[in-house]
């Protein structure tokens, strides 16, 4: 079955958020690694993880091709499939010294590493079929964080990463995170404006913030007056941007590091809200590497936040 298409210009943004931190992180460490040699210092090993990996990239939609039709000379040079971030990974000058692709679908780990085949940098990646939460608790415990640093992408689908994934990678000291969070369509969607959630939808939320406590910031009691004197009532008083900064909160109780402010709203404008927040956190508590990976990171963000559309 071929690939249905998808994605949008939040996807692409997305995805160049990512690409340009990477280009970024491996100039940085490859400066480091060469004074580590130099000094005869022990060499960190770096590691590009990427969680959600799936095919390595998406089909464009009909439409996408037509209009890129319209900018080209010749049929021949019509991209029909655009790149994601497991494949853009591997591009650039400098390069991770090993790559960990996960997936839990086997079929599309095949495709990813079909595609990595011929690639100068295949023999550095590694796949891994299986639950994602699972996989990278596991590679966060059984990995020795003192001769490794690492960058992990979370490009979840809805709520699929758990809370303990999230508490595992900052327990490690030594990773960047970028984690595609669900604000909107995971947890705006999740209530309705009575204040009302299906258990459903409260176990998918436990389990994504690691405790009941969205309840009583994302949930509200309104008094009303009627006729025959006043009534309590739920509503809704969750926003994407109430639930972004809630897990940013959450986030902070467990990075040693720190947790941006500054996050990418995206999604389509005509939702009237963002369906994700683009989060960027570090686990390594030095203050040296704090302020080189959330400068970086900072940077990134706010040269794209005008363009995502979203004014907060």
């Amino acid at each position: 079955m071929e690939q249905i298409p998808f994605g949008s210009t939040a996807t692409d943004m997305k995805l160049d958020v990512i690409s340009e931190y990477l280009t970024q992180y491996k100039r940085v460490m490859h400066g480091a690694q060469a004074k580590q040699r130099r000094n005869g210092w022990r060499v960190w090993d770096t590691m590009y993880i990427d969680a959600f990996a799936g095919t390595g990239g998406r089909p464009l939609k009909k439409e996408d091709i037509e209009n890129q039709d319209k900018l080209l000379e010749t049929d021949e040079s019509i991209e029909e499939f655009k790149v994601g971030s497991a494949l853009r990974a591997l591009t650039g000058k400098q390069s991770f010294d090993h790559y960990i692709f996960i997936e839990e679908k086997r079929k599309k780990l095949n495709e990813l590493r079909e595609r990595v085949s011929d690639h100068a940098l295949a023999e550095r990646c590694v796949f891994v079929q299986g639950d994602s939460n699972q996989k990278l608790v596991e590679l966060c415990e059984n990995t020795s964080w003192r001769d490794r640093r690492a960058v992990v992408f979370l490009d979840p689908f809805g709520n699929s990463v758990a809370w303990d994934t999230v508490e595992k990678i900052a327990q490690t000291r030594a990773i960047d995170l970028w984690y595609l969070f669900p604000s909107g369509n995971g947890v705006f969607r999740q209530i309705s404006n009575l204040g009302r959630v299906t258990p459903e939808s409260a176990k998918s939320l436990d389990r994504l913030f690691g405790t009941p406590d969205w309840r009583n910031e994302f949930v509200a009691e309104e008094v009303r007056e009627g006729l025959f004197g006043h009534t309590v009532e739920l509503v809704k008083a969750v926003t994407p941007e109430s639930a972004t900064d809630f897990m940013i909160k959450r986030m902070r109780s467990v990075f040693a590091g720190g947790v941006l402010d500054h996050t990418l709203p995206l999604g389509d404008l005509r939702h009237g809200y963002p369906l994700y927040s683009l989060i960027f956190a570090w686990a390594n508590d030095g203050k040296r590497a704090g302020e080189i990976a959330s400068g970086i990171a900072k940077s990134i963000i706010e040269s794209r936040r005008e363009k995502s559309g979203w004014l907060f």
